[in-house]
């Protein structure tokens, strides 16, 4: 989900993806990708598309179809030369 009048990620839309039909463990996944690659512990050490990387390369991670199918689909946005992906904000407050 994207929020904000500078659009900011907030988080995975977990109600419309088990509406959906995931799976569980899918969205236990999806979630733990997502964590990885946009909310790093520390996103001065390593670059985006090492973060992707490594999440690609995770075997677990590697083998759920979902996770595949959101990081191609974070590759195809690159190689389309659309907008740029929004960052994860951390909002402390109001």
């Amino acid at each position: 989900m994207v929020v904000g009048e500078r659009a900011s990620l907030r988080g995975l839309n977990l109600e419309g993806l088990r509406r959906n039909g995931f799976t569980a463990t899918e969205i236990k996944s999806l979630r733990t990708a997502y964590r990885n690659i946009f909310m790093p512990v520390d996103s001065n050490s390593t670059s985006f598309e090492e973060r992707i990387t490594k999440v690609e390369e995770d075997k677990e991670l590697g083998k759920i179809t979902a996770v595949c199918t959101m990081i191609q689909s974070l590759r195809d946005s690159f190689a389309q030369n659309r907008r740029g992906i929004c960052k994860f904000r951390y909002f402390s407050g109001s």
